[in-house]
């Protein structure tokens, strides 16, 4: 049963676009950064959400198994897939990214947008690569810090959003660590924090804002805060993609 703070939540977050920075433009550009062969290729796409990224994989030729824990979130993709025609690309699961229910070596590519950090990136990344084949890449997003001397401000905030978010090179280096080769990273641009994510956001706590509830009251402030901190130093952190492969063969060091 969802306490009256979840609840809040997703009254706010229900039905968005997206449920975090992304675009289907930043999709399509990690796609091509990981110059992957368009055929006969199995994607995982672990914390999919509403499946943004997942129908983008679908209509590029990949057959995709899409997870999460949100039954609201798997159903917008449900419907998304239904509306589109695209049920015999796209498998929907509920699964934790905690306790992935597959095989070792069962899939060619991992992808993740903007849910890594729910694990913890080096949990993330050593955790979910059993999964891949040898040979096989991972590519996620992952919300970091763009620069090394953050104002008072951002480092409040994220001490509580985020308190373990790392520097770009620093989740490079752990990537190495874990026999990871960094192939490439993308830094996603500002709109991909405003078009299909604050923006809709921002109207629905118009909407609400004369609410007496005091859950949804909080959840308000708690976004207002985020949203306000993102206008204010847009260039201290931002989402990340990289481009991780795995060794060619199992149990040797890229």
């Amino acid at each position: 049963m969802m306490s009256a703070r979840e609840k809040a939540f997703w009254h706010i977050h229900k039905g968005l676009p997206r449920q975090a920075p992304g675009s289907d433009a930043s999709t399509r550009r990690l796609l091509e950064l990981a110059k992957l062969p368009r055929t006969n290729m199995s994607v995982i796409d672990i914390g999919c959400g509403p499946g943004r990224s997942a129908l983008v994989l679908a209509k590029n030729g990949f057959s995709v198994t899409a997870i999460d824990t949100s039954s609201l979130l798997l159903d917008e993709l449900r419907s998304s897939v239904d509306a589109e025609e695209l049920g015999n690309s796209i498998t929907i699961e509920s699964a934790s990214m905690f306790e992935l229910p597959y095989s070792d070596s069962s899939f060619d590519i991992i992808w993740s947008e903007g849910a890594a950090y729910i694990a913890g990136w080096e949990s993330a990344i050593r955790s979910w690569q059993r999964l891949l084949r040898p040979g096989g890449k991972m590519i996620l997003t992952e919300c970091c810090w763009l620069t090394s001397m953050p104002s008072a401000a951002t480092r409040h905030f994220w001490s509580k959003g985020y308190p373990t978010m790392l520097t770009v090179q620093q989740a490079i280096t752990l990537a190495q660590k874990n026999k990871l080769t960094v192939e490439a990273t993308y830094i996603l641009p500002d709109s991909d924090w405003w078009n299909e994510y604050y923006t809709p956001i921002e109207r629905r706590l118009e909407e609400h804002g004369g609410s007496s509830d005091p859950a949804l009251q909080e959840i308000i402030f708690a976004e207002k805060q985020e949203i306000e901190l993102r206008k204010s130093y847009p260039t201290e952190y931002g989402y990340v993609g990289f481009v991780l492969s795995r060794a060619a063969e199992l149990g040797v060091s890229t």
